[in-house]
């Protein structure tokens, strides 16, 4: 196995998160109309205290890609983080 093989071992938080599809209703046009919008959205929530014993490989090959997918899916792209107005009602990340 070699390095790839190697453990470690340690205690840790594990957080819970996910895709998951976002269903709203917007209000179309100002009137008395609203329409269903759906979206693809990452959720987090839940955390709770473990203990762990990953090979180099496991955190590697998946746990380190699945915390930039999170982190990606946070973040916004941007032209230019100076001119950039945030007008929605939520922190963005940019």
């Amino acid at each position: 196995m070699g390095a790839n093989g190697d453990i470690f071992i340690g205690s840790s938080t594990n957080i819970i998160f996910g895709k998951a599809d976002e269903v709203g209703l917007v209000r179309v046009g100002g009137g008395n109309t609203a329409e269903l919008t759906k979206k693809e959205v990452t959720t987090t929530g839940l955390t709770y205290g473990t203990e762990f014993q990953h090979t180099v490989s496991h955190i590697e090959n998946y746990l380190l890609p699945n915390l930039e997918l999170l982190r990606n899916n946070l973040l916004t792209t941007v032209p230019d983080v100076n001119s950039y107005t945030n007008n929605k009602n939520h922190v963005v990340y940019v």
